[in-house]
């Protein structure tokens, strides 16, 4: 893509970039079914995101199709950022446990969440640069990765 002289340049932040993902959710989605499953899964996920994030600076949201990513900003404090996604994330993670023990197995939502700080570049709805995809690859990163990792470490020493 050329770019035009009359193109403006995107504004470049740094942010708190979480990634959230809805494990299994193809299974899920194939097992029981999109309509009948699958679409409350994400949009009760998106609902849940939207409560915990609204008082600490959530400022975008966007469907990744079997999950989210989120930004949170702080413009006095990149940093502050930071923590409000991390407060944010377990907020999450503490709703998701009690609405899970209140619907049935196949409509539990289980999610594995990834938080990175970095510049990204604003566009409308949505965020990009090298940031961004780490935060995705940090979301890859599990338990069961890790003895074949590049720099491997003993599963038990994952925090």
């Amino acid at each position: 893509m050329v770019r035009r002289d009359t193109e403006l340049m995107p504004e470049i932040v740094t942010e708190a970039i979480v990634v959230i993902d809805l494990v299994e959710s193809t299974l899920t989605s194939n097992l029981f079914g999109w309509y009948a499953v699958g679409r409350h899964a994400v949009r009760d996920l998106r609902l849940l995101i939207g409560e915990v994030g609204a008082s600490r600076g959530l400022r975008c949201l966007k469907s990744t199709g079997d999950g989210y990513l989120a930004t949170f900003h702080d413009p006095q404090s990149a940093e502050t950022s930071a923590i409000q996604a991390v407060a944010a994330s377990f907020d999450l993670l503490d709703r998701v446990a009690t609405r899970n023990r209140q619907v049935s197995e196949e409509r539990a939502l289980n999610l594995r969440c990834a938080v990175h700080l970095g510049e990204v570049d604003v566009v409308a709805n949505d965020r990009e640069g090298p940031h961004v995809s780490l935060a995705f690859r940090l979301q890859e990163i599990s338990q069961a990765s890790l003895p074949a990792a590049l720099n491997p470490i003993p599963p038990e020493q994952f925090p």
